[in-house]
């Protein structure tokens, strides 16, 4: 009976679907474990550098949290403020402290200000001296942030969703003439989780113009520098929906990655707020200890929850086995805090295909053009209604063939690997009918193909 062959190549150059009603035949993952996706090939996700000590160092729910200021790097933990050192030790700035929420940071240059959700602590610099700031210096409040030198505080004493600015250069939250501090709500309920910078042009000098984002449970809102009728802070509605939880949030100036309250991910730019999908893997996450962490060297996102880490990297989206809890870019490298699940396999599956035909067909052999060792198995069901059942694991031979011999009209493709070297570059499927009444017209059918190679 004659085969056919249908090019697999496209498979490889997609993460993770980006919505679970992805058709039939349409790249993209169910599964996208521990491999990489690129433009040229899918490869072995590589070990990440975790050089902190341990026990000192440890994920506890949603902390550790690494802070990387204009001088130094931090470390905070639920009791403690670490300075980092070049080899990655750590030295204390504090004494034992009541139990931290979730810390935000301001860097003044000389002197940086933390907030663990209950205190406001007060480093200076070239000392390493701190105190813990009272009331009447900066306000309670469980989020803030510097903004143009003014000390920015969220969900405070007036309200969960209130904001405060300082006066520029100090401390300073009194109203006066100079009018430079103030405060207002947020238009939306609810209480603020984040304060966040985000350039949204260049002026005539080409210098960054620049707004406050405040991301709050049910909503989010800019907050931009105006000149007229007085010098303040404008306020623009961005959307009614707010982030899932108090680390939900994480980038640069240049973009903001979040989880929203109904599991979906998003992107904002000075271009706008962008949807990009996935509700499918991070809704089950919702509740859970959400933070992300972002690599400014390489663009590179990292979402975990409390089991589940997933990186988004060149606009697609895959599963590690090393839970990432915060990471940041320094001193030339990506480092981190880190959980290792027990197994790092890679593991690939495929969005369902019917090969173009709904009917059964046999797929009689699997070539990849691969490198590193790899077993081949497939998804199969015969109707929509059937639960996809896995057939047998098969090796790859050193010629990249393996025959699986699985029929059916619908198929996932699985393949798994414990060799961290392994790359996927190509493939083809060959398959051949097996229900002889698609026979008619087929045979002047030149080539078959899922997907365009």
């Amino acid at each position: 009976m004659k085969e056919f062959e249908t090019p697999i190549t496209q498979l490889f150059r997609f993460g993770l679907r980006t919505d679970k009603l992805n058709s039939l035949n349409n790249p993209g993952c169910v599964t996208c474990m521990n491999l990489k996706p690129s433009e040229f090939r899918m490869e072995g996700q590589k070990s990440l550098i975790d050089p902190f000590p341990r026990p000192l160092v440890k994920i506890d729910e949603n902390l550790p949290q690494l802070f990387k200021g204009r001088k130094d790097t931090y470390l905070c933990a639920r009791h403690y403020i670490y300075k980092v050192m070049p080899d990655y030790s750590l030295v204390p700035l504090t004494t034992w402290f009541y139990s931290a929420e979730h810390w935000s940071f301001a860097d003044f240059g000389p002197y940086v200000v933390f907030n663990n959700g209950n205190l406001n602590i007060r480093v200076d610099i070239s000392s390493g001296d701190y105190y813990f700031a009272p009331e009447d210096e900066i306000p309670n409040c469980k989020v803030l942030c510097n903004f143009r030198g003014q000390l920015f505080i969220a969900n405070t004493d007036k309200g969960p969703n209130w904001v405060e600015w300082s006066k520029i250069g100090v401390q300073d939250f009194s109203l006066d003439g100079e009018n430079t501090a103030g405060y207002i709500p947020m238009p939306w309920q609810g209480q603020v989780y984040a304060l966040r910078i985000l350039t949204t042009s260049k002026n005539s000098l080409g210098m960054d113009q620049q707004t406050m984002l405040v991301y709050g449970d049910q909503g989010i809102t800019s907050l931009y520098p105006v000149s007229s009728p007085a010098s303040t802070y404008g306020m623009e509605l961005l959307t009614y929906y707010g982030i899932a939880g108090k680390g939900a949030v994480g980038g640069d100036e240049n973009v903001h990655l979040f989880v929203d309250e109904k599991g979906y991910l998003r992107r904002i730019t000075a271009k706008g707020i962008e949807r990009l999908g996935y509700q499918e893997f991070f809704e089950p996450m919702l509740g859970e200890n959400i933070t992300i962490s972002y690599d400014q060297n390489r663009g590179d996102f990292y979402i975990a929850g409390d089991t589940n880490c997933y990186v988004f990297s060149d606009n697609q989206l895959y599963e590690i086995s090393q839970l990432v809890r915060t990471g940041v870019f320094t001193d030339g490298a990506f480092v981190c805090v880190k959980q290792e699940n027990l197994s790092n396999d890679r593991l690939f599956v495929s969005n369902s295909f019917d090969l173009n035909i709904r009917t059964i067909k046999t797929i009689t052999e699997v070539l990849l053009g691969s490198s590193g060792n790899a077993e081949v198995a497939l998804y199969w069901r015969n109707n929509k209604q059937d639960e996809f059942r896995l057939s047998s694991y098969k090796r790859v031979g050193p010629s990249g063939r393996v025959s699986p011999h699985v029929s059916g009209v619908e198929f996932r493709l699985v393949i798994r690997s414990s060799d961290p070297d392994i790359q996927l570059d190509s493939g083809y499927i060959r398959w051949k009918l097996t229900d002889k009444r698609a026979i008619r017209g087929m045979y002047g059918f030149a080539k078959a193909s899922a997907e365009s190679d």
